[in-house]
């Protein structure tokens, strides 16, 4: 599935368009430039996950704060 979504972006943007209630292109442009897959969950991820919380609470998608650092699953090595 993984290989199909980054080969298929527009049709990627076509399925979620209706569910998100965000226009195809936008979509389309956002599915470019996301990987697909597992990726291992560094700083950079907890950091950029911590600003998409924050904005979903400024826009009230969300009731209370989210603090990703508590609640990402990392493994310490």
């Amino acid at each position: 599935m993984d290989e199909w979504a980054t080969a298929q972006p527009t049709e990627v943007a076509k399925l979620l368009s209706p569910a998100l209630g965000i226009d195809v292109p936008t979509l389309e442009e956002i599915s470019r430039r996301r990987p697909y897959g597992v990726q291992p969950i560094t700083d950079e991820v907890i950091t950029y996950q911590q600003k998409v919380a924050d904005t979903f609470l400024d826009l009230k998608l969300l009731p209370k704060q989210v603090k990703i650092s508590e609640v990402a699953q990392v493994t310490k090595q």
